[in-house]
């Protein structure tokens, strides 16, 4: 049976941002499309590996439609990281899957030589580049709302940090996931919660 697409009011838009080696073509983002309807998910493809790029890429994106549309930002891994960047300087709500809230921790074991799982493109990671994520770091705002989904196999994100960071918000807890959450109804149910919560007609007539 074909599952409904949720109803979503035309004033509202979700910006998902992949994570690192990923892309718009996850199965996240498919997911999320699936579920509330493509023309209401906004997937840009950023630089992974240069956040001074992704920086203003992102919030050359965000700032215009900022104006026009009621926004929610969700985030997996790397786009945890920006998601939540953003959520604070835009002062938008967020759900974070698994992010990488410390991406001098998270992105080392990735140093060298990386391949795109979609593009199949190849890119160079250093130690230059992941020293430049610092100054994107935020200091938390309690009064955004903000989710945050924990896969209690994930192993490349440092989730007691995420914990002390994100303490003054909801975290869900997914024992049996690993860092990519393969049950994509765990990801859609928190999204679809955080819609309500907002006050977005997110019914599933």
């Amino acid at each position: 049976m074909k599952e409904k697409t949720a109803t979503i009011e035309h004033s509202v838009k979700i910006i998902y941002f992949h994570g690192f080696n990923s892309s718009p073509d996850s199965d996240t983002c498919k997911a999320l499309q699936s579920h509330f309807g493509k023309e209401h998910i906004i997937a840009p493809a950023y630089d992974y590996i240069n956040p001074e790029n992704a920086f203003k890429y992102l919030d050359d994106l965000i700032k215009p439609i900022s104006y026009e549309y009621e926004l929610y930002f969700v985030g997996t891994s790397l786009g945890g990281f920006w998601a939540n960047y953003f959520s604070e300087k835009y002062r938008i709500q967020c759900v974070l899957i698994n992010p990488s809230l410390n991406p001098e921790f998270s992105l080392d074991k990735y140093l060298g030589l990386n391949e795109n799982f979609h593009t199949r493109e190849k890119v160079m990671l250093t130690l230059q580049n992941i020293e430049a994520y610092k100054q994107f770091m935020v200091a938390d705002t309690p009064s955004i709302p903000k989710t945050v989904l924990l896969g209690g196999l994930d192993n490349v994100v440092d989730q007691a940090y995420t914990r002390s960071v994100m303490s003054n918000h909801y975290i869900a807890y997914a024992p049996n996931e690993g860092h990519q959450v393969k049950d994509k109804t765990l990801i859609i149910k928190l999204v679809q919660d955080a819609l309500d919560y907002i006050g977005g007609d997110c019914n599933n007539d």
